[in-house]
């Protein structure tokens, strides 16, 4: 794939982002999911050891489940900030998905620190408030606020942003050893920007200055780590700027220069690298224009360095502080200067990755630091790929991401349907990936295919995967167990497609067929189609294009389901809330809006259709100014809202259990299960699985098993021990099992049929109390006369059935 990253450099993933999460006008769905990030801490935060038990209770026994990680452990995601604890040689990283994690150096021992809140991606900072002490204090924001975690005291919020709940920041910069730290803020609603000041190492902030601008592309930070030296740069025109300079003893931005000759354009974000020269301090700025300049005298006059060709990223200029002729620019590629930026080359190709990806840079780096190890400095690069470090000036780069640092942002995870034993995950940036499921744990996943893939589906018995690349590239592989690269390919090439990752369905009606969101399948042409692709008997590529043009409604095509039952039914939800329904296979539609008149700002994500009941049908989506969920019992005639127990969120994706008594919805506030027969949604984390954003779900009823896949930890399983909601189970364990008596005093007795057998006795908390080994034809006596009144589960298993039973102790 030669051109993938820069074709996905027109395609715009922000505005795609912004309109699936589609709410009314002035409702801010981030700060609604901050808001349910941070509720769902302090509901399940209690001091417990996430590691010890991730086993889980719901509604009282009618799940218990433990939730297992299952990898990538080697396909590391987007690191965004590193900072590192000099005194106990630890690298931090926060990550794009929010989790915060530590390791050596090396990349050998990455341990998750914290993946039970989500924190900003660009501001962290690990300093030491008692000097030459294990006392290591983190620093990170949520909303924008920064807040502060130290060993024996957990999270708190810094001091000094009462009756603040949001700010926009850049520009966190620890100077003077950790102990002042300063950032830029932007409050909102056209306020002025704000500089907040800390000198008691993050406990406390209050504004040093604020700045008549609302535009935080016109300021930006720079400064010295161990020094008190820190400058700031103000854009206040076209073609002049301000200079200040940090003053210990006022505690102050001084201004050094009212009136400098440089500016960075309406387009351009403001940035500014200070290094220390022959105890002078030397200004670089890259300006509107892609120039590199340099001021020796406070920007009074500047001489021009080099001129790019292409535009760096915020906060994508670096200057080493130990030999400033090192320097490096982030924008896709990384770009490296060795003579104080005379001149440059590019590291390496984003390509060049895939086949290398130990010592080659991935693509999108989004930040480069300098730390001193103790033995040295080592130039520290963040990207898409995880971090990449350098012992000898950036001449060279080895990968410390390959190992545990378990951040892979999933859009799809499925199993393989021919053979369950392999699973297959569609990537942002680590492409196509595969793993053989042969051991309990995180697993170790092969890239098979480079870029960005979503919506992966299967045809041909289940021995074929589609998978979809942003702007509507979907690619065919016909055994994807074996072959590495598409059979075959299509591109949508037209106007009409802000649908970033297009949906790719099955189409039942196809032997070896899917329907996908278009576009259309004319160069340029307007419109928003269905478009079914298919393989022909004789392994020819075959596309077509429905008729209908649901853009004619105002919205684009979103998501395709066709009901299972009667496939000539075909239902279409668009990014404008509406649903189409087909009654002739997809000749001709009909918009259905009775019942979802309160759904103006749903963006379709999902259609559920029943396996049982053709009339029943489920869809879902945005949900910030309205229901996130509506079902239908008329196929489509009517819907009515389906969100009980859900909190404002937008729904990815949801699956039925076998008997459809549990739906199952992976969500941006995380995953969750509908219990029909309660009527309810309930958070199926509890705080034991991480706090993350869920794109993908599906059951896997055959191994007791929920399968999820998150945008920044990778996969996850729900491995059920007991659901008293299933008729199924509890008609197989009473015919496998007999334990009496039930209800006990002290002593339960089980006998058994089935072969030797493992047993468990769960508490209503979810943990186990008591296990061991059922022997065949013998009778297992269990003592739990240690234990209180009230009800406990056994759970059986003898290898190739589990059974579970509820026990009530009286």
């Amino acid at each position: 794939m030669p051109n993938m990253e820069e074709r996905k450099e027109h395609l715009n993933k922000e505005l795609w982002i912004e309109t699936m999460h589609n709410a009314a006008p002035g409702v801010d769905w981030r700060s609604i999911e901050r808001s349910n990030s941070i509720e769902k801490y302090n509901l399940y935060n209690t001091g417990e050891d996430l590691q010890k038990s991730r086993t889980v209770n719901i509604e009282n026994g009618t799940l218990i489940a433990e939730w297992e990680e299952r990898g990538s452990t080697n396909q590391s995601g987007s690191i965004l900030k590193m900072s590192y604890d000099s005194i106990n040689r630890k690298l931090y990283a926060v990550a794009d998905g929010g989790s915060i994690w530590k390791g050596g150096i090396d990349g050998l021992s990455w341990e998750v620190l914290i993946d039970e809140l989500r924190f900003d991606k660009r501001f962290l900072s690990v300093v030491q408030p008692v000097s030459n002490s294990n006392n290591t204090r983190i620093i990170a924001s949520i909303s924008g606020i920064p807040y502060y975690y130290e060993p024996q005291l957990g999270w708190k919020k810094s001091l000094g942003f009462e009756g603040i709940d949001k700010l926009d920041n850049k520009n966190q910069i620890a100077i003077n050893n950790g102990k002042d730290i300063f950032f830029i803020a932007d409050p909102g609603n056209g306020q002025n920007l704000r500089v907040y000041y800390s000198n008691d190492y993050g406990s406390s902030y209050s504004v040093t200055r604020e700045f008549t601008t609302s535009n935080l592309d016109n300021l930006a930070l720079h400064g010295l780590d161990n020094e008190n030296d820190l400058f700031l740069i103000e854009q206040t025109s076209s073609t002049r700027s301000r200079i200040y300079q940090w003053s210990p003893s006022s505690q102050s931005l001084i201004l050094r220069n009212s009136n400098s000759i440089v500016s960075f354009g309406q387009s351009k974000k403001a940035n500014i690298e200070v290094v220390k020269r022959n105890n002078q301090d030397w200004i670089y700025v890259v300006d509107q224009g892609n120039n590199l300049l340099l001021s020796k005298n406070n920007g009074s006059t500047w001489e021009f360095l080099y001129h790019f060709d292409f535009t760096p990223w915020d906060g994508g200029l670096f200057v080493s502080q130990q030999d400033p002729n090192v320097m490096i620019i982030a924008e896709v590629h990384a770009h490296v200067s060795t003579n104080g930026g005379r001149t440059w080359r590019r590291f390496n190709h984003w390509t060049e990755y895939y086949n290398n990806q130990s010592v080659k840079l991935h693509a999108d780096i989004m930040h480069v630091e300098e730390f001193d190890t103790g033995n040295g400095t080592v130039i520290a690069l963040s990207n898409h790929g995880g971090i990449s470090t350098s012992y000898d000036k950036a001449e060279n780069f080895g990968n410390i991401g390959l190992n545990n640092l378990n951040v892979s942002q999933y859009y799809s995870v499925r199993t393989y349907p021919y053979d369950d034993r392999y699973i297959f995950a569609g990537s942002q940036d680590q492409g196509l990936q595969r793993t053989f499921d042969f051991e309990e744990g995180a697993l170790y996943f092969q890239q098979l295919y480079s870029g960005d893939f979503g919506h992966l589906a299967f045809t041909n018995n289940g021995q074929s995967l589609w998978g979809v690349y942003p702007g509507g590239l979907v690619s065919y592989f016909e055994d994807p167990t074996v072959r590495n690269s598409p059979s075959h390919s299509f591109e949508i090439k037209s106007q009409q497609e802000s649908v970033w990752l297009p949906p790719v369905v099955v189409n039942p009606s196809i032997p070896n067929g899917v329907l996908m969101a278009g576009g259309s399948i004319v160069q340029n042409a307007p419109g928003s189609h269905v478009i079914q692709l298919s393989i022909s008997d004789l392994g020819f590529f075959q596309v077509e294009q429905f008729d209908f043009d649901f853009g004619v409604f105002g919205g684009e095509v979103s998501y395709i389901a066709v009901n299972p039952i009667d496939h000539t039914q075909i239902y279409v939800t668009t990014t404008n809330g509406l649903f189409f329904k087909s009654q002739n296979g997809g000749k001709t539609f009909n918009i259905k809006q009775t019942g979802l008149n309160n759904a103006h700002h749903l963006y379709g994500h999902k259609i559920l259709c029943s396996d049982s009941d053709p009339n029943k049908i489920i869809i879902s989506g945005s949900g910030y100014s309205n229901s996130s969920v509506f079902i239908s019992y008329d196929a489509g005639e009517s819907f009515e809202a389906m969100d009980n127990g859900l909190p404002q969120t937008t729904v990815f994706d949801m699956d039925y259990s076998e008997g459809e008594e549990l739906i199952y919805a992976a969500t941006e506030a995380g995953p969750y299960v509908y219990i029909v027969n309660q009527g309810k949604w309930t958070d199926l984390s509890q705080g034991k699985a991480p706090n993350q954003t869920y794109w993908s779900v599906e059951v896997l009823d055959n191994r007791n098993k929920v399968r999820f896949g998150t945008y920044g930890r990778g996969v996850w399983d729900f491995n059920i021990s007991l659901s008293t909601d299933s008729e199924d189970i509890k008609q197989e364990t009473s015919s496998i099992v007999k334990v009496y008596p039930n209800p006990f005093v002290n002593f339960v007795n089980i006998d058994a049929t089935a072969p030797n057998a493992a047993y468990r006795i769960i508490n209503a908390a979810g943990e186990t109390i008591q296990s061991g080994l059922h022997k065949q034809h013998e009778t297992t006596k269990i003592d739990l006369s240690a234990y209180q009144e009230g009800l406990y589960y056994l759970i059986f298993d003898d290898g190739n059935k589990i059974s579970s039973q509820v026990l009530v102790k009286i």
